[in-house]
């Protein structure tokens, strides 16, 4: 069978404040592990994780009548597992042992300006700035105890990436005697740095099992 029973806890809080300024606070916990279903005789495989996440939002206007918007999120999430069920079957077939350790974390800021009004130089435009970050590790255990030469290999695998930019919409109604038309410019920019990096170890010898 690969049904699994998830236990899962989760918890959730948020505060919003509705007006001018306008405030949102928000953010959650999940942490929970999956086991076999209880139809296997033996759980053998087991992962359990943990997510957390949070968000502000504040909006404002000023004294012209724009609105000043700025949201900040953050979110991560870190998954152990231990995979028992293939050891043993077909390409695992000398495999001991296989393990592994994810994480995820990511961070995001943008701050947005809206300006114009019907009958101004711009009806509406927005002008907005973003900055993210993004890192993700993976290490993994395989250990090869009944291979001809026993051997255990560390894995590591690391990705950073590091996003930002801006953007600008404008739109413009002209509007004539027997016609009517809508003008729209956008303007968009984007800088992207991305870092991987992969390592591993293998111990020849005995393997622990």
């Amino acid at each position: 069978s690969n049904r699994v029973t998830a236990n899962e806890f989760g918890y959730f809080a948020g505060l919003t404040y509705r007006g001018v300024p306008g405030l949102l606070l928000g953010g959650s916990l999940r942490s929970g592990h999956e086991l076999e279903s209880a139809a296997v005789e033996e759980n053998l495989d087991f992962r359990s994780y943990d997510r957390t996440s949070a968000l502000v939002k504040f909006v404002a206007e000023d004294a012209a009548g724009s609105t000043w918007r700025l949201g900040l999120l953050h979110q991560n999430a870190d998954v152990l597992s231990d995979i028992n069920s293939k050891l043993g079957v077909g390409r695992f077939a000398s495999t001991t042992a296989l393990e592994g350790d994810d994480s995820y974390t990511m961070d995001l800021i943008n701050l947005e300006y809206g300006f114009g009004s019907p009958g101004d130089w711009i009806d509406a435009g927005v002008l907005r700035a973003y900055y993210e970050t993004a890192e993700v590790s993976q290490q993994s255990l395989d250990e090869r105890g009944l291979a001809r030469t026993p051997v255990s290999i560390d894995r590591f695998f690391s990705f950073d990436q590091e996003i930002q930019g801006f953007e600008l919409n404008l739109q413009k109604a002209q509007r004539g005697l027997h016609s009517a038309h809508q003008f729209a410019f956008g303007l968009e920019y984007r800088a992207r740095e991305t870092i991987e990096f992969r390592d591993g170890l293998a111990k020849i010898g005995r393997a622990h099992v």
